[in-house]
Parts: C-alpha cells; sequence; structure tokens
C-alpha cells in the first residue's frame, strides 16, 4: 500500500500547501470542514443517486455498462496511471475504505464501440452503510486529477454485490404497512417540504429472486438527489416511529412521463393494416421526436351520436403549443376544432424507422446480392446460381411491394376529441391523464385479448397460471379484483404483451406543484412491465377486464407502472363529455 504522507509518490495539494509531507489527510479534512456535515452539495459534480454506485462526471451513466481492457498500445498514452493509481489508494485509505481492485478502463454502453472519452478509473470496493466516505473520498480525488490537468477522466466507485440493477417487487395486501401507510406518506411528504421530488412509493427492493426475502424500500426519484439525501435519517425515522424499521433510497428522474424520445422499435406488418390493434404505436401528427400507446376503443354515447374513440393519455397527444388553459381544465368535444390536433398510428417516430430500415435492407442487402448472383449466373450457367438469382429477384420485388406499402398506407388515426388534462380528481386525488382521439370509421379498434398461447410464451409461469381468460375481446371493465397481488397484463407499444402484479401500496406523485395518487405495477424479476413509448397502455386483470390506464414508467430500468383506475377514468370521461361509456 501506498503511504499517503509520502511526497515522492504523489502531492495532493493545493498550490500553497505543497511542501506540507501530510496534505493529504489535511486537505481532506478541510474540505469536509469547509462543505459543513452534509455529505454532498447541490453544486457537486460527484454523483450519489446510488449509494452502491458512485462517481463523476455527474450523472453516471445508466447502467448496463460494458468494460474494455486499455491495451498496449495505449498505454503511452496513460504514462499518468501508476502515480494516479499510487493516489487512488491513498485516498482510499486517508478515508479508511476497503477496497477490492482498481483499474483503468475502456467503460460504455455495450452497444459502443470505445472511444477515448471512456477511460474511467474504475474501483471495486464494499459499501458502508453508515458512513460518507465514498463521496469525500471522489471529492478529494476530484480535486487532485482537476490539479494535475486530468480532470476528464471520468471515476466510478461501486459495490460488486449490486452491481446488478436491483429488481422491485409487490408490496402484498397482507403486509402490515398497507393500511398504515397512507399516515406514513402524508408525514414523509411533510418532511419533503418545498424539496423537489417526482414519486414517492414503498416497494420491495433488491436482488433475490425471492421477492419476500427483498426488503421493503422507501423509494423517491426527484432530479436532484444531493438536496433530498440529508433528509433519509428523518424519513427512516418517520417509519421507525410507526413500527417499521425500513431503508428509504434517493434516485434521480427528470420528468414523470416518458414519452419524449423512447426509444427504436420494430413493428409488424400488421402495424400497417387499417384496424388499430390494442397496444398501437401512436402520437400526434405534428411531432416527430415522441411516441405513446393507443390502449383500446371504446364507444361514447351522447343522444343520437354514437361515437368510436380510441383511448389513450393526454401527455402522449399533448403539442408542444397547446394553450395552457387545457391542460389545466382538459378539453371537451366541441372545443376540439379549436385546437387541431391530428393523431397517426403508428407514430411519426417508428414510421420513419420502420421506413428506414427496410429501404435501407433492400438497398444495402438485397440489391447488391442480386447482383452479384447475376454476375456469378453469367460467368458459370450453373443452376444453382439461376436459382439463387431467381429467388433474390423475388425477394426485392416482394420487398419493393413492401416498401410501397409503407409508403402508401394512410396513418391518419382522427383527431383529439376530448381529453383530461393534467388534473386531480376532487375526491380521491388520483391522477387523470387521458385522452380520447375520435377515429375513422375505416380505422376501427378490435380490442382483443391475448389468446392463451401469447400469455404462456411470456415465460412468467407463476402469475400465467392465475390468468384465466372468459373470452377473446374486452367486454367488461371493472375494479373489483384489484388488490395487492392482483395478476395483470398490458399491450404496449414499446414492451408489447407483458405480465405484472399489482402492489399494496399506492404511491404518490409531484406535479406542477400538487400532489396526486396513482396505483402501482411491477413486473416479476427479470420482466419488466414496461418501459418508455408504452403509455396508455390498457391493463387488464386476470378475468380479461379492464381495470386501468397506464400513464407513467417513473423508473428506469425496474418497468414500473403508474396507472389510473378505470373507474375513476371512466367517470371522469362521463363528466368531461356528457355522455355515457360502453365497449364496442
Amino acid at each position: 500500500m501506498a503511504d499517503p504522507s509520502s511526497p515522492t509518490t504523489y502531492n495532493p495539494s493545493t498550490p500553497s500547501s505543497s511542501t506540507a509531507p501530510t496534505s493529504l489527510g489535511s486537505l481532506s479534512r478541510s474540505r469536509a470542514q469547509r462543505q459543513g456535515s452534509s455529505t454532498e452539495s447541490s453544486q457537486s459534480n460527484v454523483d450519489t443517486s446510488s449509494p452502491f454506485r458512485q462517481g463523476f462526471p455527474n450523472p453516471l451513466r445508466p447502467l448496463p455498462q460494458a468494460h474494455f481492457v486499455v491495451t498496449a498500445r495505449d498505454t503511452e498514452g496513460i504514462g499518468w496511471w501508476k502515480t494516479t493509481r499510487e493516489a487512488v489508494i491513498g485516498y482510499l485509505e486517508v478515508r479508511k475504505i476497503d477496497w477490492d481492485s482498481i483499474s483503468v478502463i475502456y467503460r460504455c454502453d455495450p452497444r459502443d464501440e470505445p472511444s477515448p472519452d471512456d477511460l474511467t478509473i474504475f474501483i471495486s470496493a464494499p459499501y458502508d452503510a453508515g458512513s460518507n466516505s465514498w463521496y469525500l473520498m471522489l471529492q478529494d480525488l476530484q480535486g487532485y486529477l482537476q490539479d494535475r490537468g486530468l480532470a476528464h477522466l471520468r471515476v466510478e466507485i461501486m459495490d460488486g454485490r449490486f452491481a446488478r440493477i436491483p429488481d422491485h417487487f409487490i408490496v402484498e395486501s397482507t403486509h402490515p404497512l398497507v393500511p398504515a401507510w397512507p399516515g406514513i406518506r402524508d408525514s414523509i411528504i411533510k418532511a419533503l417540504g418545498r424539496t423537489p421530488w417526482i414519486t414517492l412509493t414503498a416497494i420491495r427492493r433488491g436482488i433475490d429472486s425471492i421477492a419476500e426475502n427483498n426488503p421493503v424500500t422507501i423509494l423517491i426519484t426527484t432530479p436532484n438527489p444531493p438536496t433530498i439525501r440529508p433528509l433519509i435519517k428523518p424519513i427512516e425515522s418517520i417509519c421507525e416511529n410507526a413500527g417499521f424499521a425500513l431503508n428509504a433510497e434517493v434516485l434521480e428522474g427528470s420528468s414523470l412521463f416518458a414519452m419524449d424520445d423512447p426509444g427504436e422499435v420494430v413493428l409488424d406488418i400488421s402495424s400497417f393494416a387499417d384496424p388499430i390493434p390494442m397496444g398501437s404505436s401512436a402520437s400526434p401528427r405534428s411531432r416527430s421526436d415522441s411516441s405513446g400507446t393507443l390502449g383500446g376503443a371504446i364507444l361514447l354515447t351522447k343522444g343520437k351520436l354514437r361515437a368510436l374513440a380510441g383511448v389513450t393519455n393526454f401527455h402522449v397527444m399533448r403539442t408542444k403549443d397547446l394553450p395552457q388553459v387545457y391542460i389545466d381544465d382538459g378539453l371537451q368535444p366541441g372545443q376540439s376544432t379549436r385546437v387541431g390536433i391530428r393523431a397517426v398510428v403508428p407514430s411519426n417516430q417508428d414510421y420513419n424507422h420502420n421506413l428506414d430500415i427496410s429501404q435501407d435492407y433492400l438497398e444495402t442487402t438485397i440489391k447488391p446480392a442480386l447482383v452479384m448472383a447475376e454476375q456469378k449466373w453469367e460467368m458459370s450457367g450453373d443452376e444453382q446460381d439461376r436459382k439463387r438469382m431467381q429467388s433474390l429477384t423475388r425477394q426485392k420485388q416482394d420487398h419493393c411491394q413492401h416498401n410501397d406499402t409503407l409508403q402508401m398506407f394512410s396513418r391518419d388515426a382522427g383527431f383529439l376529441w376530448a381529453a383530461s388534462g393534467l388534473r386531480i380528481h376532487q375526491q380521491n386525488k388520483f391522477m387523470l391523464d387521458w385522452a380520447l382521439v375520435k377515429l375513422p370509421k375505416y380505422r376501427p379498434t378490435p380490442n382483443l385479448l391475448p389468446t392463451r398461447g401469447e400469455l404462456v410464451a411470456l415465460g412468467a409461469e407463476r402469475l400465467t397460471r392465475q390468468v384465466l381468460l372468459s373470452g377473446t375481446k374486452l367486454e367488461e371493465w371493472s375494479t373489483e379484483m384489484v388488490k395487492g397481488g392482483e395478476v395483470v397484463f398490458k399491450r404496449g407499444r414499446t414492451t408489447g404483451l407483458t405480465i405484472g402484479a399489482f402492489s399494496g401500496i399506492n404511491p404518490a406523485i409531484q406535479l406542477n406543484g400538487k400532489t396526486f395518487s396513482a396505483w402501482q405495477v411491477a413486473g416479476q424479476r427479470g420482466k419488466e412491465f414496461c418501459r418508455k413509448g408504452d403509455s396508455g397502455s390498457f391493463i387488464v386483470d386476470s378475468r380479461g377486464r379492464w381495470c386501468a390506464l397506464l400513464f407513467a414508467s417513473p423508473y428506469n430500468n425496474t418497468g414500473d407502472a403508474y396507472v389510473i383506475p378505470v373507474d375513476i377514468l371512466i367517470e371522469d370521461i362521463q363528466s368531461m363529455t356528457g355522455g355515457t361509456v360502453s365497449l364496442p
């Protein structure tokens, strides 16, 4: 181990303390004193959003991250590493941090090629929950690197036991926390005060395959984790005073809604047909950077009017120039012509991506292969070469026809007819986020349920065994069976058909200064329930009844869903439109 007081190996000092042989310890203590008792500063460039993985620059890149070795030819550019490694060891010892390994690697997204920007000092160490030593060590090391012109380097320290992203499991309805949660939740919200936060819930969170072996954890998302970390102990005290020894965690989040840039998906050819299946990709015609889900359809009757309407979220159909009054108060049918928002299915983003893929495959794969086959047959006259040439010619013709079908397909799906805006239900404080798209007559939505074979193919055996569909079509809605542990499924634009279960805990949501409530659905271990772009999906219970509408996927990587109960949804639709809702 390096001697942290040795000026011959490194000297992590400020310009005014270069002669002090014990400058490392002195500098570390003085920095800690200047920071006060708080472990983080809102201006810190150290990412502490996860207690088991910290580093800089802030924010750290999202997991998963792959490791690539620094090869021999790269070593000329990192002549600083030997000295820097000794410095890292010294800072770890000063902060009394046990460590397993220290290395310099290229660390980046597994889908990318490593580049010099990915060079990372990676430290593996066991996490000490009772200490802020990781944060203080990273602050010290950041100053050292800046002083030596190495500020471009990335640094991460991680506990290998928690390198895998923790899974989320529901809190069962029989858990004693469930009846106590409303009071605990309100006390935590009061303790948070004016500190910005987005979501607050309690969920079983961990890496054990048996749900009950993972601890129930208070989970808070916020755009600025350092502002909430000082409140962790008071929040845990609130739980302890109520009789529950729970840990609290803070995750970084920028938005409740996950619609913008939800990633690209490859659509089935059935997506380019007039009938609109449940869970189809959708967006406003005027937006090319977003995608959501058209969950299914309802029939709205008002006097002699009978209109088929697709159901999704308001935030899915909202355009950037929509007046604030419709966001605050909602949109009634008579106001739809004022906003003039047209819908397309599939979304612009998905349509353009799939057309690009199809055209690229034709130009870069089929056509070059056909040219080579033609040349080979002309030279050899071999019967096998002739058959291959004919096969590729048919593929070219089929693919050209396919491209023509995509380009000529009319994606028009009607217009935004009515919407909730982003409101709060006055009686029970649930989030209201729905939109009705009046569909053209030639684009029906049949509301077909998945087949038994589709459900079995999900591989979620324990949950799938509890699904007992009574028919092939969605024919009723109900929240009668909804309780903690009730099995549900959904079909969405991004993740398709997935299965999960309701939690017994209702999360709290903060949006535009107001606090809302919702229901929460989680998948099972290794089976996420939803991702960005699934907003608007119908949630269907194990008997095939519509029970909720998905409107948010607030956590990266775990795939939980926040949903609106269907009875509250239908009540608000009927109140806003003056009509009666039924299923077509």
